[in-house]
């Protein structure tokens, strides 16, 4: 059991660190970000025609089958996501806690894949633990670029952070869980 805590923990803050590195110091992600030609404006029309905090999809849902489609190709279509209404500080200390917990539950789940398959060589749980993340990030990244229409670009800075946090994960755990090859 000390085995498992030390590799889950261990996996775990090694996720957290390289997420504050690739999210924090590296500019890499944010190349796929757009820069709207007025904040103050787009902000206060946000606040005005999105009365609460979450996701919008612009044409809405309530339309009838008509004007839906008219209003998709007159345009714009977009998933919009009012993440703090009525503002946040840039900086809130609880996200850095979520990400542990996060990363400490994502760890814990890797493990357990590995627990459950029993690979008999640090190898073959490494390139197991690669798979299943591979495979997680192709259906939820790839998938909100297929289902959502989200940009590739920022799905794709997404899914790079996703298989190397995963590889990363993989080869701690399968090299501290598992005998050596």
């Amino acid at each position: 059991m000390k085995r498992a805590l030390v590799s889950i923990i261990s996996a775990g803050l090694a996720m957290y660190l390289f997420g504050m590195l690739y999210w924090g110091v590296s500019p890499l992600p944010y190349y796929a970000w757009q820069q709207t030609t007025d904040d103050v404006a787009a902000g206060e029309a946000m606040a005005r025609y999105f009365p609460v905090s979450g996701t919008y999809y612009l044409p809405g849902e309530h339309h009838d089958a008509a004007t839906k489609a008219e209003l998709y190709e007159k345009g714009p279509v977009a998933m919009i996501h009012v993440t703090a209404r009525d503002g946040r500080a840039l900086h809130e200390p609880w996200v850095l806690v979520k990400g542990l917990v996060l990363k400490l539950t994502v760890a814990a789940l890797l493990w357990l894949v590995l627990f459950l398959a029993q690979p008999d060589r640090v190898r073959r749980g490494f390139l197991l633990l690669v798979v299943v993340g591979l495979a997680g990030t192709v259906l939820i990244d790839m998938g909100d670029v297929v289902w959502w229409y989200l940009p590739f670009p920022w799905k794709a800075a997404q899914s790079i952070y996703h298989i190397l946090s995963v590889t990363l994960a993989a080869s701690i755990l399968s090299t501290r869980a598992l005998p050596r090859d």
